[in-house]
């Protein structure tokens, strides 16, 4: 995610949530877990695509995190996660 909000296309591990936020050919490049010629595949891709590709990629990839994971929304969801427990209150998960 780190990487993305750079505006860097990533090579990922196609692990968790990585397919919500890595899109093959969009915003980097998802290999499966464990397979070295998957990862082979995607490292390849990386270095054939140019550089104008890889900079939208990375353009689309900060773009999709800054809409997601808006730094303010994320305080404000852990500050009150924070203040329930604080006050013994337990919250609905929410997006």
């Amino acid at each position: 995610m780190e990487a993305l909000a750079l505006g860097r296309p990533v090579l990922a591990s196609n692990v968790a949530a990585m397919a919500d936020l890595v899109v093959n050919g969009e915003t980097g490049w998802l290999f499966s877990p464990g397979s070295v010629d998957a990862v082979t595949r995607a490292m390849a891709d990386c270095i054939a695509t140019p550089v104008e590709t890889c900079t939208a990629m990375g353009e689309r990839g900060r773009a999709l995190i800054r809409d997601r994971h808006d730094a303010s929304r994320e305080a404000r969801k852990i500050y009150d996660l924070m203040t329930a427990h604080k006050m013994g209150h337990k919250m609905e998960r929410r997006a």
